[in-house]
């Protein structure tokens, strides 16, 4: 399978993924608009009060979750001249792809991890801690970032930005964040750099770290999360590596 198959496949599963959560989000707040008004005695007024309110919250989830993501992880916008090998990689990725440079930024944190966020492809976020910056060789690194930039252009890192703030909501982060989809960024970012080998290092160096720094409410964001339902066993994200 061709790397841009593999992407259309993969955006059209996210779509769809999208989709069903926001048609869960509408209907549940606007039967909960509903039961209130009729509770109250005000007939059923309260469906169209609970359809503003989900429309609204639907249209703001994804730009909310990627400032309190930012800002959960203390992200700072990285540095040309400070991080230069960071910047040369992304765009170097990016151009090789012909898709879209996103924002680059990093964490002030020992612990090598990172994250990506965004509202569509063209207006998202790729977040690396400092400790991944120092830790990875060229090679381990660019396969990093090529799993987090699959995710952008995916369309998965909007999946798991409404995930940051609808998270708490009972289920939908299984939804929103499924352990496929760190194998699909691991297998499209492989294919981007063609050198599985690069990611299955860098991901032993991760999973022998810390935890994923920042909130608890952002650990369906990292690429290792060891624990997290979210995220598969690193031997079995190793072993699908492996097959390609």
């Amino acid at each position: 399978m061709s790397t841009l198959h593999l992407l259309r496949e993969q955006i059209a599963a996210n779509r769809r993924a999208y989709q069903v959560t926001v048609a869960i989000v509408v209907v549940g707040l606007a039967l909960f608009g509903l039961l209130v008004t009729l509770a109250l005695g005000l007939g059923v007024s309260g469906l169209g009060a609970g359809l503003g309110l989900a429309v609204l919250v639907v249209a703001l989830a994804p730009g909310l979750g990627e400032r309190a993501a930012l800002r959960d992880a203390g992200a700072e916008a990285a540095d040309p001249g400070r991080w230069p090998r960071y910047h040369n990689l992304v765009e170097g990725l990016s151009q090789a792809a012909g898709l879209p440079v996103p924002r680059l930024y990093v964490a002030d944190s020992d612990a090598a991890n990172a994250f990506s966020v965004g509202r569509d492809p063209s207006q998202a976020a790729l977040v690396v801690t400092r400790g991944l910056l120092t830790t990875l060789n060229r090679v381990e690194l660019e396969g990093v970032l090529a799993h987090e930039l699959n995710h952008i252009w995916s369309w998965g890192a909007r999946l798991a930005t409404l995930g940051v703030a609808l998270g708490r909501v009972p289920g939908l982060l299984r939804l929103l964040a499924p352990a496929r989809r760190e194998f699909d960024a691991d297998e499209g970012g492989a294919r981007l750099t063609r050198y599985p080998p690069g990611l299955v290092s860098a991901l032993r160096k991760l999973a022998e770290g810390s935890q994923p720094p920042g909130q608890p409410a952002l650990r369906h964001l990292w690429i290792m999360a060891p624990g997290d339902a979210s995220h598969p066993p690193l031997d079995e994200r190793i072993a699908a590596l492996r097959e390609l």
